[in-house]
């Protein structure tokens, strides 16, 4: 019997430093944008709760999904929700509260609309690389 191996397998460490990593940048716009909107602060809090919440629930059905497509599903719904937050955040005028967040001698401000091309061009490709890297693990 030829039992195909996957390039991903489930690992605590990996699945919630994806999940937290990715989504963080989500409640530190929130926290910004309290004293300017409660509303679009709530939003986007929603944002990254929803988006944990429902990657937490991945993870507590690992012993009923297969790690690759549970994680591919994962990068769907932040991506997903990282569009929704940052149409929000520009869609209300709040943009200038989050782009200049920066570390020091590192970044700057950067537009909405560079900001919404990268993630819609990041969260495909990765989810095509980790296609090809499971694709060429089981060959």
């Amino acid at each position: 019997m030829d039992v195909k191996r996957s390039a991903f397998q489930w690992n605590t460490g990996a699945w919630f430093g994806t999940q937290l990593g990715a989504t963080c940048w989500l409640l530190v716009c929130a926290l910004l944008l309290i004293p300017q909107s409660v509303h679009v602060a709530g939003l986007v809090g929603f944002c990254f709760l929803l988006a944990n919440v429902l990657g937490t629930g991945l993870w507590l059905a690992r012993a009923r999904i297969k790690a690759y497509p549970a994680f591919q599903i994962l990068l769907g719904i932040v991506w997903l929700h990282s569009l929704a937050s940052l149409y929000t955040i520009e869609a209300a005028g709040l943009w200038h509260v989050v782009s200049g967040i920066s570390v020091e001698g590192v970044g700057g401000n950067v537009s909405a609309d560079t900001m919404k091309l990268m993630v819609w061009l990041m969260f495909p490709l990765m989810m095509g690389s980790f296609y090809a890297l499971e694709h060429n693990s089981r060959k």
